[in-house]
């Protein structure tokens, strides 16, 4: 399945969407300024202003 990089894991449509990208066998990589309650995959903490870390974050995911 694909990998995919899902912004706002800890917000309202986050925690719902992670865990079904991954109940369909996604290889989920959550990236959020907050930690989530629950982390699915892996998570990066992360502010989406900052291209450094953005850039950190993606490096290894496919494309």
């Amino acid at each position: 399945m694909a990998s995919i990089l899902l912004t706002g894991c800890s917000g309202r449509l986050g925690i719902a969407v992670a865990p079904y990208l991954e109940s369909l066998g996604h290889d989920v990589h959550c990236v959020d300024r907050v930690r989530p309650h629950e982390p699915y995959g892996t998570f990066a903490m992360a502010d989406l202003t900052d291209y450094g870390k953005v850039a950190d974050v993606m490096a290894g995911i496919d494309e």
